[in-house]
């Protein structure tokens, strides 16, 4: 790597850094940095940190989140002033913090609830000190809170503290650090929405605060806890790497395989984290809503587990199973596997497309609007090598390097209840789903050079299809 910065999504507070205003479905290069070792978007604004220590902001600057000493936007980074020595950032949606090297959290922006943590509620347009605090390891910083851990394993959090999100068993906010009952040894932290997480090395656990309308802290309630209490689900064995969201009210806990336990969990309408055996399977799928997944087996057959309110888990009912079902009806070994938000698809090695689950918007792609509880084989005469879903919509690459789509084109043209092919120009090698866009690696015939085509399927409706 050669340490610059890439960028994309909406830019409308000029926060991809790249000297204009508009919107990229594609990376852009940030300007005029280079040697970055991390990045930090906020809601507004984005900052990464340096190999030499410093920092750089770019994008909105109200209340001074560029850190400066001005609150003057810039659709280009600028130096956050006096922090030559940082070793980690966090970007929330008005503030900014920073650990330096002695172990001391600076902070900058937005300080309406005392986010900053410096015995204030003044915003700061240029780095204050968070009081009280020396030895941090990392910090998170969100909307209107703030929580880092320490070289001890303790936690402390900092600003707003409606529905207990600071986790001190109060509800009353603070401009400084206070302590998290009952963490001694933190190695990560996470500042949600309206709650917090920490991965506690002891057990190799993950313990949550705060609001739980959703059951966002996974402990199989909604009852909001002004304390952490342990995720259910995961525990030792297991590495867990912690998922900010800004907007979100979900932990997202991917738990990688370190002995049998490969589990991806997402707590969205269950109130409990799911403990499924991925090892078990060559390559598997989760649906971008986080409510069902499905994997491959050796074999080449298919399970599926999660919601299962449209059949998307291809076993031929609709209850919700919390351990893999097998999907019936795939006539030969599947080779690929994509799921939307309610229904799946895969592929086999005899170049068959099978699709079900939800039929809304035609995403099942046989020429119906019919939902389909079992596999339903997509209504085309060619050969798929790999397939990609999401939300209302499916794409598939066949074997001659096209790639066709269904389903949902947006508001303002009519749904594709079949395939149609997508306008190319060069031989496709591969499809793949991120967010609201289906992208697509195209081989433009030149030694060596591959480009990288997306389309938006949501809101605006510019779909690719011809």
């Amino acid at each position: 790597s050669n340490g610059s910065a890439q960028c994309w999504g909406s830019n409308g507070s000029r926060q991809l850094g790249n000297n204009s205003s508009g919107n990229s479905l594609v990376p852009v290069t940030v300007g005029g940095i280079s040697d970055v070792i991390a990045i930090s978007p906020g809601t507004i604004h984005t900052c990464a940190l340096l190999s030499n220590g410093s920092v750089r902001c770019w994008g909105a600057n109200s209340f001074g989140r560029l850190g400066n000493n001005t609150t003057t936007s810039s659709p280009t980074p600028v130096t956050v002033r006096g922090i030559t020595t940082a070793t980690a950032i966090s970007a929330g949606q008005e503030h900014t913090c920073a650990v330096l090297a002695n172990g001391s959290i600076w902070c900058w922006g937005g300080n309406g609830f005392g986010q900053v943590g410096d015995s204030s509620s003044i915003s700061r347009i240029s780095p204050a000190q968070v009081s009280g605090i020396s030895s941090a390891i990392s910090v998170s910083a969100n909307d209107d809170h703030t929580c880092a851990v320490l070289a001890n394993g303790s936690a402390r959090c900092w600003g707003y503290n409606y529905f207990g999100r600071l986790g001190n068993n109060s509800t009353t906010s603070s401009s400084t650090p206070v302590a998290v009952s009952g963490i001694t040894t933190a190695t990560g932290i996470s500042a949600g929405w309206e709650h917090s997480c920490a991965v506690q090395s002891e057990q190799n656990t993950v313990h949550c605060w705060g609001y739980n309308s959703n059951g966002q802290l996974g402990v199989n309630s909604t009852t909001t806890s002004l304390t952490p209490l342990e995720v259910r689900g995961i525990g030792l064995g297991s590495t867990l790497v912690l998922t900010e969201s800004l907007m979100g009210k979900r932990l997202i806990a991917k738990v990688s395989a370190t002995n049998s336990m490969g589990t991806v969990g997402r707590f969205t309408s269950s109130t409990d984290a799911v403990s499924v055996d991925t090892t078990i399977f060559t390559s598997y799928a989760v649906s971008g809503l986080g409510s069902h997944s499905c994997g491959i087996l050796s074999d080449g057959s298919v399970q599926c587990w999660g919601i299962n309110s449209s059949g998307q888990l291809g076993n031929g009912g609709t209850t919700n199973s919390l351990a893999p079902v097998n999907v019936t009806g795939i006539s030969s070994a599947a080779i690929a596997i994509a799921v939307g938000s309610n229904h799946s698809c895969a592929a086999t090695g005899g170049g068959y497309l099978y699709c079900w689950g939800l039929n809304s918007d035609g995403q099942l792609g046989n020429a119906t609007k019919d939902s389909k509880s079992i596999p339903t084989e997509v209504w085309w005469n060619r050969a798929a090598s790999s397939v990609s879903a999401h939300g209302n919509h499916t794409c598939a690459l066949v074997t001659t390097g096209n790639v066709y789509c269904w389903g949902y084109r947006g508001i303002s043209l009519p749904d594709a209840i079949y395939p149609y092919w997508i306008h190319q120009t060069h031989t496709a090698t591969r499809i793949w789903s991120t967010g609201i866009k289906t992208c697509a690696t195209m081989d433009d015939d030149r030694d060596g050079v591959l480009t990288t085509v997306c389309w938006s399927t949501e809101y605006d409706g510019t779909t690719g299809f011809r």
